[in-house]
């Protein structure tokens, strides 16, 4: 158990520098093509990278909510592999399901950052719906604002089950 507590305490040190830099990286790309988390679940790459038998199984997510890989888009009827806000406007829209195995894993979406407050929750119910038609066991999506709060949701997120 104490080795836990000291992996843990190292991992939140880990976090605080690499979220600097990952925001930093962000904001100084010329041509920022976005991230496919969309893919990295659907695709099963998640299952070799973050899924193991016998394990508390939690990925974290950053992301400002709006996941986008332009070299990925599918869209099937109003169901998209994507949220932009075009997309958030349609109120029958959602992400494409395309596995319901997930029971084994728990995720963490952290820094969803609406570009306007209307968006806020139509944006929180399709990444949840996304989640929980995945059957992923415990999830949460937070619109973090300052590094204490993300560490007690972060907190809360792990000692909770």
């Amino acid at each position: 158990m104490a080795n836990k507590k000291v992996k843990l305490k190292s991992m939140k040190e880990t976090f605080t520098k690499n979220i600097s830099q990952i925001y930093q990286s962000t904001l100084t790309a010329k041509k920022w093509i976005g991230s496919d988390i969309w893919g990295f679940i659907s695709d099963k790459k998640v299952d070799a990278q973050c899924i193991r038998d016998g394990y508390r199984n939690i990925l974290v997510i950053l992301t400002d909510g709006y996941l986008y890989y332009g070299p990925n888009k599918v869209k099937e009827g109003n169901s998209y592999s994507y949220i932009l806000p075009q997309t958030l406007k349609d109120a029958g829209s959602s992400l494409i399901v395309k596995r319901n195995d997930l029971k084994d894993l728990e995720v963490l979406m952290l820094e969803v950052n609406p570009y306007t407050p209307l968006e806020r929750d139509r944006l929180i119910d399709v990444l949840e719906q996304w989640f929980t038609e995945m059957e992923v066991s415990k999830f949460v999506v937070a619109d973090t604002d300052m590094p204490v709060n993300t560490t007690n949701i972060i907190n809360n997120f792990i000692t909770s089950k």
